[in-house]
């Protein structure tokens, strides 16, 4: 059973008896307790309860209310709701309209996959599987619920994508048919990079990638269009290297496009528009001189172009692999030295180059 010898279960239980029987964890904790995964998010709906009766009693167990047009109370790791149904009534994946329901097939049909859309009883365990997801999560197969409801909103590619990632799963051919017509163009960049993330933070990227791919998500997204052999480029890049960084950086290696570009199409930190600028392409760094002039701003093996240059054994046998370039002029030295203004920044630079060069005139008698 879910949560089982749970105190804070009991508790809930022992509350919501006297009003219910109808009680049911649903979404991804269901999903995860099947799949022998540990489960986290824990959502219940609670059913045949007025919305009064459901706000007194979330009040008495000392519940939050976290959105009250959602009917929706945080108490411990549980996330309490009433049932509902949503339809669309304006643009983006938030324009819907939510009404309270009591039939469990009309609840579990706003749900976006069948696996998704499992529902198990809090009391006695049974659960109730209106749209065979028990079978699609023991196939892997991700399969949406209904044509209308699915089109209506277009995170749901992304959450295909991200759920790939995640599990390893494949994409129903009618599913993955239906995300082909369907724009993303009313989701947010924020919204976009958060998903992104959940979709380069899993362990089946690959197959992931595959299915960008296949929808078209880097035109749709970056209005880049990847040819066959870009597409593979992209692929063996990312084979030995994982990670939102990674997939952005060689994005721009593959497409030519600049990662200002790419990274305004999204949302991001403003730590991603720093980190880039310590990166440079894989191109742009042709000799030892070039690595450590890099090497004076980051360990080289921060770089993520350094395992596809030619450079890589070398970083180690100059060990600076691990280290950054420390240079032994200082910018006080020179204040010491009468230098200031543009006239000391001048020859900072000039003297770091000549450690470069007498690094690199040492070195190169050391290395292959």
């Amino acid at each position: 059973m879910i949560l089982k010898n749970s105190k804070d279960l009991k508790t809930l239980q022992n509350a919501l008896k006297p009003h219910t029987k109808r009680a049911y964890f649903v979404g991804g904790a269901v999903r995860d307790y099947y799949l022998q995964q540990e489960v986290q998010d824990i959502d219940i709906e609670v059913y045949d309860i007025s919305v009064e009766k459901f706000d007194e009693l979330m009040q008495a167990l000392g519940a939050q209310g976290v959105g009250k047009s959602f009917f929706v109370y945080k108490l411990k790791h549980f996330d309490l709701s009433l049932p509902r149904t949503e339809s669309k009534i304006g643009a983006g994946h938030r324009g819907f309209r939510v009404a309270i329901t009591n039939d469990t097939k009309e609840a579990a049909s706003r749900r976006d996959f069948t696996m998704n859309a499992l529902m198990v009883n809090i009391f006695d365990n049974t659960l109730i599987d209106h749209f065979n997801g028990r079978n699609d999560l023991e196939r892997g197969c991700l399969k949406h619920i209904d044509d209308t409801a699915f089109v209506e909103d277009s995170l749901r590619v992304l959450r295909a994508i991200a759920f790939v990632s995640r599990f390893g799963f494949s994409i129903d051919g009618k599913t993955l048919a239906l995300c082909q017509t369907i724009s993303l163009d009313d989701l947010s960049k924020e919204r976009i990079f958060k998903e992104f993330d959940k979709i380069f933070s899993g362990r089946y990227q690959d197959r992931a990638l595959e299915y960008m791919f296949a929808l078209d998500i880097f035109e749709k997204i970056f209005s880049i269009s990847l040819n066959s052999a870009q597409r593979e480029k992209l692929k063996n890049y990312l084979a030995d290297s994982d990670g939102y960084y990674n997939l952005l950086y060689y994005l721009r290696e593959v497409s030519g496009v600049d990662i200002e570009t790419i990274l305004k199409s999204l949302q991001p930190p403003k730590s991603f528009f720093t980190f880039f600028k310590t990166q440079p392409a894989i191109d742009d760094v042709v000799s030892i001189k070039d690595l450590l002039e890099l090497a004076l701003k980051i360990p080289l093996g921060q770089w993520i172009g350094l395992r596809w240059s030619q450079f890589e054994n070398r970083a180690h046998a100059i060990g600076l692999y691990e280290e950054k370039f420390q240079p032994t002029v200082q910018g006080k030295d020179l204040l010491l030295e009468g230098f200031c203004g543009r006239e000391l920044g001048k020859e900072l630079r000039r003297r770091e180059q000549k450690e470069i060069e007498e690094l690199y005139a040492r070195k190169m008698g050391t290395t292959d």
